[in-house]
């Protein structure tokens, strides 16, 4: 079997984590709150990995990107 190319296998783990992070955010009373709130507290966690030497712009882009993803299936799914 070959192997999957790098950006289907990234695609796919995106869509896995957006997908429990909907999960955990559907078990909060406001769904987008939470996501907003997480998206606020991984940017601060980004920002402490410059202080490590680590891209912490590039760190913090991505993990919003797996929380529009998530947001954009909650409102897809009417908010539920």
């Amino acid at each position: 079997m070959p192997a999957l190319d790098p950006e289907i296998r990234l695609a796919a783990l995106e869509a896995v984590v957006a997908r429990l992070l909907l999960t955990q955010a559907r078990q909060h009373p406001d769904p987008a709150g939470m996501l907003d709130q997480f998206a606020g507290e991984m940017r601060r966690h980004a920002d402490m990995q410059d202080d490590a030497g680590l891209d912490g712009l590039a760190l913090g882009a991505a993990l919003l990107q797996l929380v529009t993803l998530a947001k954009e299936r909650l409102i897809a799914e009417g908010g539920r």
